[in-house]
């Protein structure tokens, strides 16, 4: 029999016709129950519960006992629980997501009718087939009869919540009706049979024995420990090269490499799920310089641990030497102290350089997050020659890029937009890498759905992997111009921490209809799904936005900054309420809202509405948005701001280097009306430089914490 819900969202909101009432509630109708466990990387799952395909739950429960991690959905109806059935490849419960992702491997449970009348029999299936087969083994050899399942009943699709685990693989446990019966006293399988523990017969916990002694045959892999080692080198580019042991990389569920320098950590990679493969090899290219560096990992591992390596010390000395005078200087990263600022103009791509820039008469550049960056140089007419002069005439928008060094360091490149010629002086105007994106038609289906990547690498997954794979597609297209064509795709940096897998469409009713947008709108719509970005050099970080769990990059005060400074209680930015909706304005019935948030607060009501441009967007996929839209804005959110007459101080205790946005900034200040001691997101950097010197201006804006608690 078809299910009557096609997902979790369809169940949830079902309301009878006749009194609007919701036909399935939570409590009466269903409960969800889930364990996190500890010390065990198996969890069991039982996705239809209680009265839906009794007694899995009970199985599931028993099997994964107080130390494995355990999900259940159950329908406790007093009758036709059968209405609650969603099938496996189609059950998106938002917890159930949250609990397989987090999994190293998963045994669903499940019952199924008999396909020969009274025959009991078990169909052991699911993609995991090391542990399903060790599994059918012990079952078989306790004396209960395995066979090969049907396809219906395999549990071979990608999307079952059995294979959505780490590994994207998992067991699928198909007991028949009698086998399920014979479990209990008298082959009873009402709730209230099934729920009492004394009406367990032997072949309860034998079956469950069986299972357990399958997971336990799984191979031990002998302890290595984890390790780090760190080597300067200076091909293919100078920087310092990281290389990774892992023991057992399934199981690493999130990592960081940090490096520490003068006591302060900073974080050169990270990412979640399995992707810190054993013997991998990182780069830091932009190491600090002429200082002794420690590099370190961290990785938590799904069954709960934490481990930490650290690498010997190392010292990174550029090409020019320290303490010379030359291409670095003593002290290149100290704010307002740069000793020299130059340029060159690059051919697109920033690789080839076209002409030197060395005698510059002002310079600005900046960084911001979720948005363009811009930079500019000014050279008088009078320190320009007849030759270079005539290089600079053929200087052309988006053919060169304009690169700015500070005391010799990279910290600006991207495409020129404008040359301004006047009779005194040229100026060349530029904006980041990013830009490039507001003048690219994506014309790649977004379709992101499945559990598995298809051929172009579209899968389920961290809105930073989607956002990353949408840009090689579109850029990686030759049909108009070179595969790659401003030089981007090296230079992304994806950091994964934080961020669930989630789904991403909008593909039309056809599921075949190419969304024609520019795609750096497409990238600015998922910021909603909690994407960020911020362009730093020419490299392109991808990540989500920090909390307050997020380690600081620097702690400043207010001795810190030149001049005053701005404290602002912006009430335009508060937000007590949260809402997503997927609704379109041509035809709002198609359309699903959700909220959340803070009700009845001292500020009355502050929604904050959001819209996702998406199909199909799910309850979780809404509520995600809504939370995030609503970040941060609870209670009335302080902002800080730098004027332009102000900048921070040379001894501020953070680098050129540090200066990246959507980093944590903590801001201790006791002399105001309002007295802060507290982290803030770093929003912008502006660095002007000139015959007064440079200047370094920052903004910083709240942290991304979200406060849902109602009533």
């Amino acid at each position: 029999m078809a299910d009557k819900y096609p997902n979790w969202e369809a169940l949830v909101t079902d309301r009878d016709p006749e009194t609007g009432e919701l036909v399935n509630q939570e409590g009466r109708d269903w409960y969800i129950e889930v364990r996190p466990g500890s010390g065990s990387y198996i969890t069991h799952m039982a996705i239809h519960g209680g009265g839906i395909e009794a007694p899995p739950q009970q199985l599931a429960d028993y099997a994964a006992g107080p130390g494995s991690p355990y999900y259940t959905f159950a329908g406790i109806k007093s009758s036709n629980n059968a209405s609650l059935h969603i099938t496996s490849t189609n059950f998106d419960e938002p917890q159930a997501l949250v609990h397989a992702s987090a999994a190293d491997r998963i045994v669903s449970w499940h019952g199924h009718a008999d396909q020969t009348a009274g025959v009991a029999v078990t169909y052991v299936g699911g993609l995991d087939t090391q542990l399903g087969g060790l599994i059918r083994a012990r079952l078989e050899a306790a004396g209960f009869l395995c066979e090969d399942p049907p396809g219906n009943l395999g549990g071979t699709d990608p999307d079952n919540i059995c294979n959505r685990s780490l590994r994207s693989a998992g067991v699928q446990i198909e007991m028949s009706r009698s086998l399920r019966q014979s479990f209990f006293v008298n082959g009873d399988l009402r709730i209230s049979q099934i729920t009492n523990p004394a009406n367990r017969t032997d072949a309860f916990y034998a079956y469950v024995d069986a299972v357990r002694q399958g997971i336990a045959d799984l191979p031990v892999v002998p302890p290595v420990d984890l390790d780090l080692t760190a080597t300067v080198v200076n091909d293919p580019q100078p920087g310092v090269e990281l290389t990774v042991a892992v023991p057992e990389p399934q199981t690493v569920q999130a990592w960081t490499i940090y490096r520490t320098v003068a006591g302060m950590d900073q974080v050169v990679a990270s990412g979640a799920g399995a992707t810190l493969p054993d013997g991998s090899v990182w780069m830091d290219p932009a190491p600090p310089a002429c200082v002794p560096v420690t590099y370190w990992v961290e990785a938590h591992r799904t069954t709960g641990g934490t481990e930490t390596a650290s690498a010997a010390p190392v010292t990174y000395t550029p090409e020019g030497g320290c303490g010379s005078g030359g291409v670095v200087g003593e002290q290149p990263n100290v704010l307002g102290c740069a000793s020299a600022y130059t340029a060159m103009v690059h051919w697109r791509g920033g690789a080839q350089p076209y002409a030197s820039l060395d005698t510059l008469t002002a310079c600005s550049w900046s960084r911001t997050i979720n948005d363009i960056s811009e930079a500019s140089v000014t050279i008088a007419a009078g320190d320009v020659s007849a030759d270079c002069c005539g290089q600079l005439g053929d200087v052309a928008p988006w053919v060169h890029e304009l690169t700015i060094y500070r005391d010799g360091e990279l910290v600006w490149q991207g495409p020129i937009q404008r040359v301004v010629m006047r009779r005194d002086a040229i100026t060349l105007e530029a904006a980041d890498v990013f830009s490039w994106f507001d003048h690219l038609v994506n014309t790649f289906h977004v379709r992101y759905i499945s559990a598995t990547p298809d051929a172009q690498g579209r899968r389920r997954g961290p809105i930073t992997y989607i956002a990353e794979n949408h840009i090689r597609l579109n850029l990686q297209a030759f049909q108009l111009a070179d595969v790659d064509y401003p030089g981007i795709l090296p230079y992304i940096v994806r950091r994964d921490t934080g961020l669930f897998p989630i789904k991403v469409e909008k593909d039309g009713s056809s599921n075949q209809t190419v969304w024609t947008e520019y795609l750096g709108d497409i990238l600015r719509e998922w910021t909603k799904r909690g994407l960020t970005w911020t362009t730093v050099g020419r490299s392109l970080l991808l990540r989500g936005r920090h909390t307050t769990q997020a380690r600081a990059t620097a702690r400043l005060t207010l001795d810190h900054f030149a001049g005053d400074i701005e404290v602002i209680k912006d009430g335009r930015e508060g937000g007590t309420y949260g809402w997503a909706t997927s609704q379109q304005s041509q035809n709002i019935s198609d359309g699903r809202t959700v909220g959340t948030g803070r009700t009845r607060t001292a500020y009355g009501r502050l929604d904050v509405l959001v819209r996702l441009q998406e199909e199909d967007a799910s309850a979780a996929d809404l509520r995600a948005a809504a939370l995030d839209a609503i970040a941060g804005r609870y209670p009335v959110p302080l902002v800080i701001n730098v004027p332009d007459n102000a900048q921070l101080t040379s001894d501020a205790p953070v680098s050129i280097r540090q200066l990246v946005p959507g980093e944590r900034i903590d801001l201790l200040a006791d002399v105001l009306c309002t007295p802060i001691e507290q982290g803030f997101l770093l929003s912008d950097v502006e660095v002007s430089w000139g015959q007064g010197g440079e200047k370094v201006g920052i903004a910083l804006i709240p942290l991304a914490d979200v406060d849902e608690e109602l009533g």
